[in-house]
């Protein structure tokens, strides 16, 4: 199992990083994204979701959910 690559989701909705980094949509487009979190913004999570079709011009996705915790883990047999 290799390295995951995780960007924010507000990053996707502001279109570009708070500190100056790579632009997510940009890690998407070129799959090179494994999953995205956030922070400091929660909410942003499902947003981006949801608009990641539109903003990433069609490219197929398959959304994947992981728990947060270990005992999320054990409960929803992904463990």
């Amino acid at each position: 199992m290799g390295l995951y690559t995780i960007f924010g989701a507000p990053n996707i909705l502001r279109g570009k990083s708070q500190s100056g980094s790579m632009k997510a949509i940009s890690a998407i487009t070129n799959n090179v994204v494994s999953c995205l979190c956030s922070d400091y913004s929660p909410a942003t999570l499902l947003t981006a979701a949801f608009r990641l079709p539109t903003l990433a011009h069609g490219l197929a996705f398959k959304p994947v959910a992981f728990p947060a915790s270990k005992k999320q883990a054990n409960t929803s047999s992904l463990s």
